[in-house]
């Protein structure tokens, strides 16, 4: 029961630091009006779940190394928490430019949406995809493992 609190407090904790880094660098891509800061803020959000993710309990195999399973679901959930953060900051951030003419135009963080929508969808399909192949394996390992114990 211990290890449900931690887990929930380290979650707690990795999403402040994320909405402190996503304040932050909105708050300097406002000031000075650069894409940079922008560009900082996803990068700075997805490191940050990474390595949360890879840092919360149970992680750990019992030879010291990190499970892959593990190392899966961190690159899985740090591409959403960037999805999560880029869309948000797209959806209700003014990043439009503005030509000579007043009109919009097309910047660098609206142009990328359908790239970085195929990454994600092609990166969850392939975590779920992996996670049960692997489960499927070892229960098919395990059944060969009976079947040749009991002849």
């Amino acid at each position: 029961m211990k290890d449900i609190y931690t887990i929930k407090s380290k979650l707690i904790l990795t999403c402040i630091v994320i909405l402190v880094w996503v304040i932050l660098f909105t708050s300097l891509a406002k000031y000075y009006g650069a894409l940079n800061f922008w560009a900082l803020m996803l990068i700075g959000a997805s490191t940050i779940a990474f390595f949360a993710i890879l840092a919360l309990p149970g992680g750990i195999a019992p030879d010291g190394t990190i499970k892959e399973s593990r190392i899966r679901f961190a690159i899985a959930g740090s591409l959403m928490v960037v999805y999560l953060v880029y869309f948000g900051s797209v959806a209700y951030l003014d990043y439009v430019a503005k030509d000579a003419q007043d009109s919009a135009t097309e910047t660098f963080a609206i142009t990328i949406m359908p790239t970085l929508s195929n990454l994600l969808m092609v990166t969850v399909s392939f975590y779920f995809g992996s996670t049960a192949a692997i489960e499927i394996a070892n229960t098919v390992s395990k059944r060969n493992k009976n079947q040749s114990e009991e002849n």
